[in-house]
């Protein structure tokens, strides 16, 4: 499964919006839009959404 899929399935279970996840991973909101856009985005995002999710 796809990371944003596992990303957005954790985001959904848990009622959590994007601001309350630009808090957590001190990620901005457009960094945020832009990775489930899938757009370009960095090495250093996708480590910290892999952090997230595997803090689940």
């Amino acid at each position: 499964m796809e990371q944003i899929e596992i990303v957005k399935k954790r985001l959904k279970k848990e009622n959590i919006s994007i601001r309350e996840l630009s808090e957590i991973t001190n990620l901005s909101e457009a960094t945020l839009y832009r990775y489930f856009e899938g757009t370009k985005c960095s090495k250093k995002t996708r480590l910290i959404m892999d952090e997230f999710i595997e803090f689940a």
